[in-house]
């Protein structure tokens, strides 16, 4: 009987557990709403589009940011540099925007076509604080 019982609570336990870990490891379809922060970055996501903050620059994203199964992508988008510097340009260009998203994070790389010159991986956190120098 003792037998009987500890098998049927294992049974209900692993049923249990296989029903929610399903759902918390479902991948994401895009990048959640909200905002996320991080050192040289902000974004402010939302299902139309992402705004982007830098250091003395920003970007925009129009539309979500899709996800594929293993949380990476791969989106089009501008940049416009130079902040609000004094006789700079402020035309935006075509950026292109690589990286991986979880739950609450955030890796972003930025390609500029035209060159082929790539930044650093900028992170950002959802609801962490944007620390972003003005210019």
């Amino acid at each position: 009987m003792r037998t009987r019982l500890l098998i049927l609570v294992l049974s209900i336990a692993a049923a249990a557990a296989s029903c929610g870990g399903d759902a918390a490891a479902a991948p994401l379809a895009r990048v959640l709403d909200g905002q996320y922060g991080g050192q040289g970055i902000g974004l402010d996501v939302s299902a139309t589009g992402v705004s982007l903050s830098f250091d003395c620059s920003a970007g925009r994203i129009n539309g979500p940011i899709a996800l594929s199964r293993d949380g990476t992508f791969d989106v089009t988008g501008t940049f416009t540099p130079e902040g609000n510097a004094f006789g700079a340009s402020h035309t935006p260009r075509a950026e292109e925007y690589h990286g991986s998203a979880t739950r609450d994070v955030v890796r972003l790389v930025m390609t500029d076509p035209a060159t082929g010159d790539t930044s650093v991986t900028l992170v950002a956190v959802l609801g962490a604080p944007l620390f972003v120098a003005a210019c």
